[in-house]
C-alpha cells in the first residue's frame, strides 16, 4: 500500500521534498511532470501516513500548486495562503527567532542561586564560555564582509549577533552578580577580536552550521554537569538558542543549494566529511578551535587567545564528560541534515565523503 502524503507548504526551490514521518525524516525526491504534477518515488517506504514540504518549480505560465498526493502521484490545487509574502528568509526568520526569543530580567530565576553548589573550578568555565561567547564579534565582522553580495543573510547577521552577543552578557552577567572577582575584563574580550582571513562563504556556512549543532550538544551536556539552578538554566536557555541558529543556518544552506547547485552540495559536503570526523582530529572541531589567520599563527584560534588556552580540552574531557555517545549526538546531527538538505541517506561520514567525490568528479 502507498504511503498518503499531505503537501503542508510550498515554496519555489528547485527539487527537494521533505517528508516527515513522526520524529523520523525521510527525504523523497520528486519530479515535475506536465503541469503542476509530481511523481513522488515512493518505493522501498513504509506504509502510512507521511507528512510532506514539497517543492517545486511550475511550468511558465502556471502557478504554483498546493494539494494532497495519493499513490503514486496526483493533481495539485491552489492554495496561496501557504505562501510567505517574502522572498528572503530574514523577514520570517526575525519573527520566529523573536517569538523564541528569552529575557535575561525575567526568564533567568537568578532568586534561586544557591552558592553552595557552584565550586571554584566550575565557575572558571563560565568565565572561559563567556569570552568565547564574545567571539560573534569577529566572526559577524567576517560575515558581513564575506557576503556583501548577500544582503539577506548579512540581515540576519543582526539577529545571530544580538543573540550570541547576549549569550555572553548572560554569564557575565551571572558571574557579575554571584562571582565578581571572575567577571571577563574588557581587555580579556578584546583577546578575541582580531580579523579572520577571508573564506569561501559556502564552507563558512556550513562550518558555522556544524558549530552551532555542537554547541547545542555541549551546552547541554553543561547543564547537566553543574549543580546550581541558575546556571543550569542559563545553559538550558542557550542550548535551545544554538539549535535554533543551526536550523537558521539550515534555510540559507538550502537556498545556496538553489541558486548554486552542486557547487553548494559540494561545498557543505567537504565541510561536513571534515567537522563530522571527530575520531580523526585530536582537538575539538569547533569555530573557535580552528586556525583563521595566518598572520596571527599560532595564536589564530578563539581559543588560543583565552586566559588559558587549554580549558576547552579539559572541560569538555574532564569536566563535563562530553563522551562517544555525545559525539554520536553530534555527528548524528550533522548527517541527518545533510541527508535531508541533499535527499541522500547518509549512515556514516565514510557515506558522506563517497557522495562528496561524486560531487566533485561531476
Amino acid at each position: 500500500m502507498d504511503a498518503i502524503i499531505y503537501i503542508s507548504k510550498i515554496r519555489t526551490i528547485i527539487d527537494l521534498r521533505q517528508i516527515f514521518c513522526r520524529s523520523k525524516r525521510v527525504a523523497v525526491l520528486a519530479q515535475k511532470h506536465g503541469a503542476g504534477r509530481l511523481i513522488p518515488r515512493l518505493s522501498k517506504y513504509p506504509a502510512g501516513a507521511y507528512y510532506a514540504t514539497v517543492y517545486f518549480v511550475p511550468n511558465e505560465g502556471h502557478e504554483q500548486k498546493h494539494g494532497r498526493l495519493q499513490g503514486r502521484d496526483a493533481i495539485l490545487k491552489s492554495n496561496p495562503e501557504t505562501e510567505s509574502p517574502y522572498t528572503m528568509l530574514y523577514p520570517d526568520l526575525f519573527k520566529s527567532l523573536e517569538a523564541a526569543r528569552w529575557s535575561m530580567a525575567n526568564d533567568v530565576p537568578w532568586d534561586s542561586f544557591d552558592a553552595s553548589l557552584l565550586n571554584e573550578e566550575q565557575a572558571l568555565t563560565i568565565k572561559m564560555n563567556a569570552i568565547t561567547e564574545w567571539a560573534a564579534l569577529p566572526a559577524t565582522e567576517m560575515f558581513l564582509r564575506d557576503n556583501r553580495d548577500d544582503s539577506d543573510f548579512s540581515a540576519f547577521m543582526s539577529i545571530w549577533f544580538y543573540e550570541e552577543q547576549k549569550h555572553a552578557l548572560v554569564l557575565m552577567e551571572y558571574l557579575r552578580r554571584f562571582r565578581p572577582d571572575l567577571v571577563p575584563t574588557e581587555q580579556e574580550l578584546h583577546a578575541i577580536r582580531f580579523e579572520f582571513d577571508p573564506a569561501p562563504p559556502l564552507e563558512t556556512l556550513m562550518l558555522h552550521f556544524c558549530g552551532e549543532v555542537r554547541l547545542t550538544q555541549w551546552y547541554r551536556r553543561a547543564a547537566e554537569w553543574h549543580r546550581e539552578p541558575v546556571i543550569r538554566h542559563i545553559y538550558t536557555l542557550l542550548s535551545k538558542d544554538e539549535a535554533r541558529h543551526g536550523g537558521a543556518y539550515l534555510k540559507f544552506m538550502r537556498r545556496a543549494i538553489e541558486r548554486a547547485g552542486d557547487s553548494a552540495r559540494a561545498a557543505f559536503a567537504k565541510i561536513g566529511v571534515l567537522m563530522a570526523s571527530s575520531s580523526r582530529s585530536k582537538q575539538p572541531l569547533h569555530p573557535t578551535n580552528l586556525h583563521v589567520s595566518r598572520e596571527h599563527f599560532p595564536r589564530d584560534t578563539i581559543q588560543s587567545r583565552l586566559p588559558d588556552p587549554d580549558w576547552l580540552e579539559h572541560w569538555l574531557d574532564r569536566q563535563i564528560d562530553f563522551d562517544k555517545d555525545c559525539e554520536a549526538r553530534v555527528v548524528g546531527g550533522i548527517l541527518r541534515n545533510l541527508s535531508s538538505l541533499f535527499g541522500q541517506a547518509f549512515e556514516t561520514v565514510q557515506d558522506l565523503n563517497r557522495f562528496r567525490k561524486t560531487i566533485v568528479a561531476a
